[in-house]
């Protein structure tokens, strides 16, 4: 892996969107403020059933990620991202 590299969290959410369903590792203060790590892969169609979500998440900050280790979908608040890893490339990502 190589070095990190420091990115907004702005360009952060880009590089998100733009990795379609391709693994990826995640950093982030959870709500109770201890760091947790997920792996997973953005994937919005994957977790809608049903009539789907009544908000668009990505207007709340939110990104919807297939949760790999627990086989299902959670909201990432791109608030608290601290941490990324895209394509074997470490992002740090700036407050």
């Amino acid at each position: 892996m190589r070095a990190p590299i420091t990115i907004s969290r702005f360009d952060a959410l880009c590089k998100l969107l733009a990795n379609g369903s391709k693994q990826v590792m995640v950093g982030f203060k959870d709500i109770s403020g201890k760091q947790r790590y997920m792996i997973g892969h953005p994937d919005i169609f994957a977790s809608i059933s049903g009539t789907g979500l009544r908000y668009n998440p990505i207007e709340k900050g939110l990104l919807v990620v297939s949760d790999a280790e627990k086989d299902g979908p959670r909201m990432l608040n791109v608030k608290t991202l601290r941490y990324l890893v895209l394509d074997e490339q470490a992002y740090m990502v700036e407050d």
